[in-house]
């Protein structure tokens, strides 16, 4: 809904030259003055500018009727504070879903398309940081996920691994053997031993599972060859192999969950980007809209008739009328 408020700014220094100046009583009195008499019938309550108050060639016909009405000592030398107050502001309105559309595929278009430059920058700074983030956070991962595959490889072996259940006598472990030199043959003969012993067995080589488990279960500690330790089946031992954590053991393991942390803080990139996305198309909608509401303005200039009661005659005075849009 609109409310229109009407303001009516009156030109002081035309009142006060009307009013008080005596060199302009007779051309501005209807008694004595015929020819404005005729003049001012043929302008009175007719407006000298309206519509559009922008354009300042609507100004130049104001000042010709004021000088045909006799009014040629009338001061206009504040014309140009007229242009520049009374500008037009009312502008095609936009499309509130275009906005929305810019702002879902590149966040801030859309603020830009509404106007408001500073959010849109702000909305496409996010949008690169987390771009930005992500690809920042995934190469350390990578990288990262590199270094301790690589590390498990020359340093995990399987046929260490075979002797620590054959040499501990767990159940099955006699059907393995320590020195197969096959890594699937020895892998299979490993997991029927397992199954009978622990609640996992041994992945497949070079799966992510692969790398992930043999630093994360105990009994797969064993396989290691750079420990300091080698665990063991006695409990009373303090290497017994389901309590101790062999130092090579917990930084392969710090390796890898660090990788892990990466890729989770790419992740979150990821998150604020979409959010960014969904955030940006809402606030554009409301930049269109508020850029559709703001406030329009328009004005017109007119020649109002007034009695003076110090020259005691009807006058014309120059009136500006302001309508507001909000």
């Amino acid at each position: 809904m609109k409310n229109k408020l009407f303001l009516t700014l009156t030109f002081q220094f035309i009142l006060s030259t009307l009013l008080y100046s005596q060199a302009l009583a007779p051309k501005l009195s209807f008694s004595d003055n015929e020819s404005a008499k005729r003049t001012f019938s043929i302008i009175k309550d007719k407006p000298v500018i309206s519509g559009d108050i922008g354009a300042w060639e609507k100004i130049n016909i104001t000042s010709k009727l004021l000088s045909d009405a006799g009014l040629t000592d009338v001061n206009l030398r504040n014309t140009k504070n007229i242009k520049e107050t009374v500008s037009a502001s009312e502008t095609k309105k936009k499309s509130v879903l275009l906005g929305i559309g810019l702002s879902a595929v590149i966040p801030g278009a859309g603020e830009l398309y509404g106007g408001n430059i500073l959010k849109a920058a702000i909305f496409f700074a996010v949008e690169a940081a987390g771009w930005i983030a992500y690809a920042h956070f995934q190469h350390k991962g990578d990288t990262q996920t590199e270094f301790f595959q690589s590390y498990a490889e020359t340093n995990w072996s399987i046929n260490k691994y075979a002797h620590f259940l054959v040499d501990n006598n767990f159940t099955g472990a006699g059907n393995i053997n320590p020195n197969e030199t096959d890594w699937e043959v020895l892998a299979n003969e490993i997991r029927q031993c397992e199954s009978q012993n622990f609640s996992h067995t041994l992945p497949i080589r070079y799966s992510q599972q692969f790398y992930e488990l043999i630093g994360k279960y105990q009994n797969f500690e064993a396989g290691w060859t750079n420990l300091e330790h080698d665990p063991v089946k006695d409990p009373a031992s303090p290497y017994y192999y389901e309590t101790y954590h062999d130092p090579v053991y917990i930084n392969y393991a710090y390796d890898r969950q660090k990788a892990n942390d990466y890729y989770n803080y790419g992740s979150t990139a990821i998150i604020v980007v979409v959010v960014n996305h969904i955030l940006s198309a809402a606030d554009a909608a409301w930049t269109v809209s508020m850029f559709n509401k703001k406030i329009g303005m328009k004005t017109g200039l007119k020649l109002q008739q007034y009695y003076s009661p110090y020259t005691q005659n009807y006058q014309n005075m120059p009136t500006l009328n302001m309508q507001v849009d909000f």
